[in-house]
Order: C-alpha cells, then sequence, then structure tokens
C-alpha cells in the first residue's frame, strides 16, 4: 500500500484497489455530479462549513478506466480526477494525475489465471491469460530476462507466483523458500551478486539548494538500462528515471525516451563475415558469419531469445587447390572482441572439433551440403545474457580422407550416448577422445599455418 499527496488530493493505492480524498474548493461544490476519478463519479461527497468540500474515491484499479503500464521493475496504474462544469466535448477546467506504483512480481496472478509452469532446463515458462486491456490494438510485452546463481536466490532475484487456494505466494523453484516472496505486496529489496551489474546508473550531477535539488544524467545508448526498441519508421530509446523503493511511499517514475527516424537502409550492427586470404598450396578464403534460418543468406538480427537456435554457416574457397574438408577446430562464446587471460568464456567446440555443446543442448552440426562448407546451429546458451557476445572459432581445411582424431567434426547424440563423427558415422571411433583429451597427427606438406584461420563474428545477444 501506498500514499501520495498531490496539492488537495491525497491518494492511498492498496493491493488492487485505491482511495482517492479530493479536497475542493468553493466554486466546484455546486454540482458534486461534475467530479470524476476517470469515468468515475465520486463515492461520497461531503460538504465543509466555509472551506469547500472533501469528495471521496473509492474503486478498483480495475474501475474508472485506469490505465495500466508494465515496466521492467514497477507496475503503474494512471488516471485523472477532472472537474467538468461542461459536458464532453468540453476540456475540464481542473485535472490531476492519479498514480499508483507497485514493484513487480508476478502480480497479474492475484486476480487472473496467469502462472508460472514448471522449469524445463534454463527456461522459465510463463502462462498469461489474456487481459482486459487495450481491446482490439496492437500490445507489446515488456521483459526484463535476468541469469542468476541459482544457489544465491533473494528478494529481488526470484520467480513468484500467487497460490489463490492458499492466499499466498510461493517460490517457483523452492516453495520452501517462499518467505522471498512475502516482499511481493509491499516493496522486494534484495543484496547484490559479486560481478553483477544492475545496469542502474546514478546521476552525473547532484546539486541541492533551497528551491530544490537538481539531477543531471549523461549516459550512452544501451547503458543504464536503456532499451532499443525498432519499429517500422522509428529507432527508440527508453528507459525510466525511478526512486529507491526503501519505503512505502510511492516511488518516483518518469519515462524517457529519445526518438530517431529509422533509415531504409538501417539494419542491426553486424561484423562482416572474414575473408582471410593466405598461401600453401594455393589461396585459401575463409569464411565465416551469422546465417538466417533457412542458410539463404547472411542473418539481418544479431538478437536471438535464449533457447532458440542460431545459425552459422563457415566455408573455404579454394583457388588452384587440392580439394580439402572445413572443419571448426575450436569455437567458444566470449563477452569481449579479443581473448585475454581474463576474459569470461563459454565452450561450444573443444577438444579438436567436439562439439562439447550438443552433450546438454540441441546445438548439432548440420549435414553438409559440399566438404568445403560447414554449419552449425547452436542452441542460445544462459551467457552473459542481455550482454554484446562474440564467438571465437578456429576454422581449419584439411584433407577429406586423412580424418583423424586431432582434424574431425564430433558431436554427442544423446539416444545412443555415445560421440558421432559428422562425416561418417562408421569412423565414430575418432571421437572417442571427446571426453578425455584428442591429439592428431600433422599432414606432410599441409602446415596447420597454412590451412587455419581464427576468426570473430559478433557482437550478438542473447535475451
Amino acid at each position: 500500500m501506498s500514499e501520495d499527496n498531490h496539492n488537495d488530493v491525497q491518494i492511498t493505492c492498496g493491493e488492487l484497489s485505491v482511495h482517492v480524498k479530493w479536497k475542493v474548493d468553493k466554486s466546484m461544490t455546486g454540482n458534486p455530479a461534475r467530479l470524476f476519478l476517470g469515468s468515475c463519479l465520486a463515492s461520497h461527497f461531503s460538504n465543509l462549513s466555509n472551506e469547500g468540500a472533501v469528495a471521496d474515491f473509492y474503486y478498483g484499479l480495475d474501475d474508472c478506466g485506469f490505465r495500466r503500464m508494465a515496466t521492467w521493475k514497477y507496475l503503474v496504474y494512471e488516471n485523472k480526477l477532472n472537474y467538468r462544469p461542461l459536458p464532453k466535448p468540453h476540456p475540464p477546467s481542473f485535472s490531476s494525475p492519479v498514480r499508483c506504483v507497485y514493484d513487480r512480481c508476478l502480480v497479474d496472478g492475484k486476480k487472473s489465471f496467469s502462472k508460472f509452469s514448471p522449469r524445463y532446463h534454463s527456461s522459465i515458462i510463463l502462462h498469461l491469460q489474456a487481459f482486459r486491456f487495450t481491446l482490439g490494438q496492437e500490445v507489446f510485452i515488456h521483459c526484463k530476462l535476468i541469469a542468476w546463481d541459482p544457489d544465491n536466490l533473494n528478494e529481488a532475484k526470484k520467480a513468484c507466483d500467487y497460490n489463490k487456494a492458499t492466499g499466498e505466494w510461493e517460490l517457483l523453484d523452492d516453495p520452501f523458500q517462499s518467505s522471498l516472496c512475502q516482499c511481493c505486496d509491499s516493496a522486494c529489496q534484495g543484496r547484490g551478486k559479486r560481478d553483477t551489474d544492475s545496469g542502474d546508473c546514478p546521476p552525473t550531477q547532484l546539486s541541492v539548494n533551497p528551491q530544490g535539488s537538481e539531477a543531471v544524467f549523461y549516459a550512452e545508448f544501451l547503458t543504464c538500462n536503456i532499451r532499443r526498441l525498432v519499429t517500422t519508421n522509428e529507432i527508440i530509446f527508453e528507459t525510466e528515471i525511478t526512486s529507491p523503493t526503501f519505503s512505502k511511499a510511492t516511488p518516483i517514475y518518469y519515462p524517457v525516451a529519445c526518438t530517431y527516424e529509422r533509415e531504409d537502409d538501417w539494419a542491426p550492427p553486424l561484423y562482416d563475415p572474414l575473408l582471410f586470404h593466405t598461401h600453401g598450396q594455393g589461396d585459401l578464403a575463409f569464411r565465416m558469419a551469422l546465417m538466417k534460418d533457412d542458410f539463404s543468406g547472411v542473418a539481418t538480427t544479431t538478437t536471438f531469445s535464449l533457447g532458440s537456435m542460431i545459425p552459422i554457416a563457415a566455408s573455404v574457397a579454394q583457388q588452384n587447390h587440392q580439394p580439402l574438408i572445413l572443419l571448426l577446430d575450436e569455437c567458444l562464446a566470449s563477452t569481449t572482441p579479443e581473448l585475454a587471460p581474463d576474459s569470461r568464456v563459454y565452450p561450444l567446440i573443444t577438444n579438436k572439433g567436439c562439439l562439447v555443446d550438443s552433450k546438454n543442448t540441441n546445438s548439432r552440426f548440420l549435414p553438409r551440403n559440399q566438404l568445403s562448407e560447414i554449419r552449425l546451429s547452436l542452441q542460445a546458451f544462459k551467457f552473459a545474457t542481455g550482454e554484446d557476445v562474440y564467438l571465437h572459432c578456429r576454422l581449419v581445411a584439411w584433407e577429406p580422407r586423412d580424418l583423424d582424431s586431432g582434424n574431425k567434426a564430433c558431436q554427442y547424440d544423446r539416444t545412443s550416448s555415445r560421440w558421432v563423427l559428422v562425416d561418417d558415422p562408421s569412423q565414430s571411433s575418432l571421437c572417442s577422445c571427446c571426453d578425455t583429451n584428442c591429439q592428431g597427427r600433422k599432414k606432410r606438406g599441409i602446415t596447420a599455418d597454412s590451412t587455419a584461420v581464427n576468426s570473430v563474428i559478433g557482437p550478438l545477444v542473447i535475451i
């Protein structure tokens, strides 16, 4: 519950309702039927001797035309108090905003059948009951996804829904820790986790004077929880200015947006596919890129939902060179375009061609169309969620008739619980080292330097 005072208007926000006490002056007391909260008349009206009158409005947040807005941090209900001495379409002679702001849990579950479903691996499944909000209009659902240590859930990092049978909030992942959800009807605060940046930015400048305080913010786009929204005609960067919710007072909430005209040829940032030339027995040109789902061309987006598939293709063009097969010797994800000893990494392919990510996900090599190309479908992984991610791979061109444990393409078949050689399952014994240490021989006349190259693609974002 929260309370807000605005001149002669007192707003008390309850769990699902609001009480507005409006002290009106004498000029408005003659016709109480012209006082409105949205589309609703006053619930109670009482005259004061020579001080005007008081109009009380007691209504649910689903009544009177309240407009509901949801941000990643707050649920906001907005309406207006109006005095209309003349009927519509004449404008009101007095208007005052009414706003109730709540911290976010799955509050929709208290009055509907919206529910979280049991988890499947690293995913979270939410069933929302279609709601009475802007009926017949386009609706966009905005969510903030957070990857967190499952052993360190707290009041600010949790998934709670409302159990109508018990009348209590429950923790999805461990009902025995449902005490973490008790704050869902008030204000939830959690402890910070080392190396985890909440994204909130304090003022760059702050000044206090007798007339009031001034806070100045300078921030680059895509920092400070600034989100990019792309429409047909515009590119919009939006965020909110908010205050901490340490008390039950209504927090400050002020939306901020910068809107730019979208150029006709605008596309998300994407590194150009690598084109690399070296000299061995003729020139070799290596290429690697993010692709469209059907591999018909280079991808037009670099944003992927957690659990979706990321198509990647690599190839080698061979001019005046003996036919070679292209292999991915190693691939890993990192948050930096250049690898350093302290870089955060997520291994995808290791041990000289073993797709280790296929042991626990749906990541797969796809059947080849030609030896000089290799296609990989990676399942978007739980790593640096919401951050820029770069894929670092080592591409190797090799003699196709001389595959060995150090030059191969292997993936894990969970049905048979064994490693399989993609290009010839009958030789899958070459993959038996994938769980230990793979060593291969160099081929005479073809050095590693002349037939291999390191490639980086990105940045891509997993949300």
